[in-house]
């Protein structure tokens, strides 16, 4: 039991390490805590996996043992806007573009009283050309 403590510990020390980064506020909020919250519309009621640490951190008590989750979404917007000038109708359209947020959960069940979780994603785009 030590063992599997220790190498949780390492394990969570170890996604700590990889993925500090700065932090870049001016890009605009993805949600997209998991593959399979998002495919479901959300999972605030429902925790059979760890992406509840994203959904609703308490529904990690539901779980037991230790939990590894990793994905990404996949995330392609486009949009058109049309406005009135007094020149006549203009349309604008965004440039496609895919982005990849991925997102990493681990959760452990450390006795029946003390559930312990991290969660690792990324709910910003960032800037063009950051």
């Amino acid at each position: 039991m030590y063992r599997v403590h220790r190498l949780f510990g390492l394990s969570v020390l170890l996604t700590v390490i990889i993925t500090a980064s700065s932090a870049l506020g001016a890009g605009f909020g993805l949600y997209e805590g998991s593959a399979r919250g998002n495919a479901l519309g959300g999972i605030t009621g429902r925790a059979d996996d760890p992406s509840a640490i994203f959904f609703n951190p308490a529904g990690i008590t539901q779980l037991e043992g230790t939990h590894l989750m990793g994905g990404l979404s996949v995330v392609s917007p486009v949009t058109d806007v049309q406005v009135t000038t007094p020149a006549g109708p203009l349309t604008t359209t965004t440039e496609r573009n895919y982005w990849m947020p991925p997102h990493l959960y681990g959760t452990h069940q450390v006795n029946d009283s003390v559930w312990a979780g991290l969660g690792n994603l990324f709910p910003f785009r960032p800037r063009h050309g950051v």
